[in-house]
């Protein structure tokens, strides 16, 4: 691809694999770093309900990755994009300076986006969210007559917008707005934020910088937990 003349080329990998060493892990990254990318997202393995995977780790087919692996594998995925220059902008996602990734950013950021096709989502920036049929069929017949297309269309009240805001925006190294929390949803909501936030910058799981509420390093290994606590600010 580099050949070909693109400057622009992200890899993505996932970690904690059924028999994934750390020093398999290491060598992953050694080979990122040798094709000279700009952008790298990288995924610890998730074991879902109801999936083949989870099926074979219940069955003892595979066994799944030590947490505290799975904790130096991330450490040691900060440590190693950090020497490469790259700058570990969301939780998952890692890149050279200005190469962001614009698509998943504009999820981040609320920005508006439309889905088109079967199946695809779309997003007015504001509080509609569209979901297109994911039937090719029915999606093509409404199309040839001429009708609207069929979807699910979602309208998020205030509480929900908030909550939304809260989990994309933390996800992310600036995090949350606090100026922005307070203009869009209010001083109180804000001060609620910031009281029940306290627990976690004492314990070093969150930090103020600048006016934005973000998750340390520490922080992220219990980003669940720690923003299923923020978002009882949106019953405020």
């Amino acid at each position: 691809m580099q050949q070909a003349g693109f400057e622009n080329i992200t890899v993505d990998l996932i970690y904690g694999l059924p028999g994934q060493t750390f020093s398999r892990w290491q060598a992953d990254l050694d080979q990122v770093a040798q094709l000279g990318v700009q952008h790298l997202s990288a995924y610890a393995l998730s074991y879902e309900e109801g999936t083949a995977l989870t099926k074979m780790r219940d069955a003892g087919t595979v066994v799944e990755t030590d947490e505290e692996i799975l904790r130096q594998m991330y450490l040691y995925l900060i440590e190693r994009t950090r020497a490469l220059g790259f700058e570990h902008y969301e939780i998952s996602n890692f890149c050279l300076p200005g190469f962001a990734s614009r698509h998943n950013s504009s999820y981040w950021q609320g920005v508006p986006y439309l889905g088109v096709g079967p199946g695809a989502h779309s997003f007015d920036g504001v509080q509609s969210r569209r979901a297109n049929q994911p039937d090719l069929k029915a999606y093509i017949a409404a199309a040839e007559a001429g009708g609207a297309v069929p979807a699910q269309v979602e309208v998020l009240d205030e509480e929900e917008m908030f909550e939304e805001y809260l989990l994309t925006s933390m996800r992310t190294a600036k995090g949350a707005d606090l100026a922005y929390v307070s203009a869009r949803f209010g001083e109180a909501r804000q001060q609620e934020l910031l009281r029940l936030a306290q627990r976690f910058i004492k314990q070093g799981n969150l930090k103020l910088n600048d006016g934005h509420l973000q998750l340390t390093v520490e922080g992220i290994f219990i980003s669940d937990y720690v923003l299923s606590d923020l978002i009882a600010a949106a019953d405020f």
